[in-house]
This record gives C-alpha cells, structure tokens and sequence, in this order.
C-alpha cells in the first residue's frame, strides 16, 4: 500500500487528511484532521502500513499482513 493510496482512505472515509501523515523508512501513516473529543487530539480515523512487517491497520477494520 502506498501513501497516497493510505490518504485515499482516509477521504474516502469522509474525513480531511491531516498534515500529520507522513511516510517514513519504516511507516505509512495516514491520519484524519478530526479528532475524538477529549482525546489530546487523537485521530478519528488512522490507515497505517508497518513496512517492516508488512501489517496494515485501518479505523474500523481487522488489522491484516500485506
């Protein structure tokens, strides 16, 4: 899964991606502006790839290995 795929997601999930996604050596990660209140600010909805492992998870969804 790409990064671009991973904020597609997040879109496609009615949320606004967040400036916090990012992609790393090791991460995909892509994460919603909205937020869960009182939560510090803690993302409504999450699509993460490890690359090291190669488990996704998204908000909602069973965590699975690509």
């Amino acid at each position: 899964m790409t990064f671009r795929e991973l904020k597609m997601m997040v879109v496609a999930n009615g949320f606004k991606v967040s400036a916090a996604s990012c992609e790393t050596d090791d991460m995909v990660y892509a994460c919603s502006v909205e937020c869960h209140p009182g939560t510090y600010h803690h993302p409504k909805f999450v699509a993460a790839l490890d690359k090291r492992t190669g488990w996704v998870s998204i908000t909602g969804k069973k965590s699975f290995k690509i």
